[in-house]
């Protein structure tokens, strides 16, 4: 009992060193975002660092980390969609600012949307971000944000930043270590060996990266993202998705906590709109149906009563219009309808679309789109449906709202 109790007592004294301590400094840190955004001055640390780390002493610190990362989570053996990975990430590294490095890339067995960038170029996803990512667009950003970390150095350089800590640890550590081996008490020294593997698993880089290189990499993600010619809102629309499976799963801090130490990431809210400047920063445009399902006006035919078959415009899969079956002007209710969704389609991939960039013109009964019309409400569609043809272009105009609102909440929902 009393060799238990002075084991617990160790313990709980070797936590107290090596956690709670070091808190207050990394908290401090990790207030000051004022990471270096300057192409140039990025250029030149990532030279100095290289020159630290040649790539094959880099491969080699991260490789028993990735192994064990592997060997715990197990590999999905998928070729169609590790070549799926492997260009998107060819393309968004050679517009970085490591364009040589070489990546090993492989899915994780895991059903919670994550990725993790492993020093020495190892790139891991999990299949439950594949599945959660709605185009290349918004698997370019993710990927990006790991290719920042690793083109920036980020685990060699929070290792080497946490060096005091770990410093501190080891002291304690030996001094504890002194006593096991003077009394040899040989569960002190598989407490040492227990504690020793841990402060050097976290030099391994198997601790998380600090809020500051998270959001550095967020910057500098967007920035590879656009240059290899990637939509970069689709890593918006992607962390805005996680930012709603956090919430559904309960996993979200309601509040950034500076005490978390080796939390992962900063609060998500935070990060969003740490992303969204960098669209005010650059005067990039933002265009969510470009990188998001469901944007896309289509057309069908549907019987809509006994013998009554009319031509459907639709936009996310909602009926928005019904055309009458009478030719207007020598030009049939398919035809009309196909024109209708192309011009519509044309618009969102160039402008984009929410609520507020549709009107109506309620004297011509004509709906517009950033402006420009697109749909125009004809009598010989409103009689069909026995309805003025203002009433009718109204109930379109709300239709065309609703299918809006609809698409966007679904681009959110994970």
């Amino acid at each position: 009992m009393m060799r238990a109790a002075r084991v617990s007592l160790c313990l709980a004294w070797l936590a107290t060193l090596s956690v709670v301590w070091p808190v207050a400094a990394w908290a401090a840190e990790q207030d000051d975002l004022n990471y270096d955004r300057d192409p140039a001055r990025i250029t030149l640390e990532i030279a100095d660092w290289s020159r630290k780390w040649p790539p094959e002493k880099e491969r080699e610190r991260g490789k028993p980390v990735v192994d064990e990362v592997d060997k715990t989570y197990g590999l999905v053996d998928n070729p169609e969609q590790l070549e799926r990975l492997r260009k998107v990430v060819d393309r968004v590294a050679a517009a970085s600012d490591r364009p040589d490095a070489k990546y090993d890339i492989a899915i994780l067995n895991a059903a919670e949307p994550n990725a993790m960038a492993v020093t020495g170029g190892y790139v891991r996803v999990t299949s439950g971000l594949l599945d959660m990512a709605q185009s290349d667009d918004e698997l370019a950003g993710v990927l990006a944000h790991e290719i920042a970390h690793s083109c920036l150095y980020h685990g060699l350089r929070q290792a080497d930043r946490d060096a005091k800590w770990q410093k501190l640890e080891l002291i304690a550590i030996l001094g504890v270590l002194a006593g096991s081996m003077a009394s040899r008490n040989a569960d002190l020294l598989q407490i040492f060996d227990a504690v020793q593997l841990s402060m050097f698993a976290r030099i391994g880089i198997l601790s998380s990266y600090s809020r500051q290189y998270e959001h550095e990499a967020d910057w500098n993600g967007l920035r590879y993202t656009h240059a290899a010619g990637y939509d970069a809102t689709g890593f918006y629309t992607f962390m805005e998705r996680l930012l709603m499976y956090e919430l559904e799963s309960g996993n979200r801090r309601l509040a950034d906590d500076p005490t978390a130490v080796w939390d992962d990431h900063p609060l998500t809210a935070l990060r969003l709109s740490e992303i969204r400047s960098y669209f005010l920063e650059q005067n990039l445009p933002f265009n969510r149906a470009r990188v998001c399902k469901g944007f896309i006006a289509t057309v069908d035919e549907a019987q809509v009563a006994q013998g009554l078959r009319l031509w459907q415009l639709k936009f996310g899969g909602r009926v928005i219009y019904q055309l009458g079956g009478e030719p207007i002007d020598g030009v049939g209710p398919q035809q009309r309808a196909e024109e209708t969704a192309k011009r519509i389609n044309e618009l969102v991939e160039r402008g984009g679309i929410d609520i507020d960039v549709l009107n109506i013109r309620p004297a011509t009964s004509v709906i517009t789109l950033h402006g420009f019309p697109v749909i125009s409400v004809h009598p010989q569609d409103s009689a069909v449906l026995e309805l003025s043809q203002s009433d009718y272009a109204r109930q379109v105009y709300e239709a065309f709202r609703a299918a809006v609102y609809q698409a966007v909440r679904r681009s959110k929902s994970p």
